[in-house]
């Protein structure tokens, strides 16, 4: 393979390889919203239900089939057509490159043309570098969003409004770790027969 094959690939392996890190990131913010919208929508309905366990795994259920589509739709998918397209994906966002880089790779390694083709395209891929059409900010802004997405949720778990962090925890921890639900009953043992019925009595916990 001459030179110039080999630079031509490596640009649009570099190409490639942010087109793909973009979409992980738009999946990651995707993601990480959607589980925390849910968390706060599955840890209302547990609450008002009383944390019940037939509820508890209803939430859950519908949190995994979310995120598993969601992750299909969003990442799985395309990465799979970016696979198959890359090198249009490449065109459509340089269209100076003008069908050289789909004529580059339907033509095989030792056909005599194909070094030429690769030495007139890294002409055009030098005017092109794939960071000036995928700008650093497309890949921080997703990746931002989703960090403080997911701190977000971190918090609701560790420190949320009231019976929340509970709904958050049994939601996603539940089903691994017991005594993450905050306590549903006070046994009083063994009592004391002189209290008087009706009258008050101070409980300290």
């Amino acid at each position: 393979m001459s030179e110039p094959i080999e630079r031509l690939q490596a640009y649009l392996d570099g190409f490639g390889g942010r087109l793909r890190r973009a979409l992980w990131l738009r999946a990651a913010a995707a993601l990480a919203l959607a589980a925390l919208v849910v968390t706060l929508w599955g840890s209302y309905v547990v609450i008002h239900n009383g944390f019940g366990g037939g509820t508890l795994a209803l939430v859950r259920a519908a949190l995994l089939l979310l995120l598993a589509a969601l992750a299909l739709v969003l990442l799985v998918l395309p990465l799979r057509q970016l696979r198959c397209e890359r090198d249009r994906r490449v065109e459509a966002l340089t269209v100076e490159f003008d069908g050289r880089l789909r004529t580059f790779a339907d033509l095989p390694d030792t056909h005599p043309f194909k070094a030429l083709l690769a030495q007139d395209a890294l002409l055009i891929a030098a005017r092109h570098p794939p960071h000036s059409h995928i700008r650093a900010s497309r890949l921080a802004l997703p990746g931002a969003a989703a960090a403080v997405l997911v701190l977000a949720l971190l918090w609701l778990g560790a420190a949320g409004p009231g019976l929340y962090r509970y709904g958050t925890r049994a939601i996603w921890a539940g089903w691994r770790f017991r005594g993450l639900l905050p306590a549903q009953r006070l046994d009083v043992d063994p009592g004391d027969p002189g209290v008087r019925r009706g009258g008050n009595v101070t409980v300290r916990s």
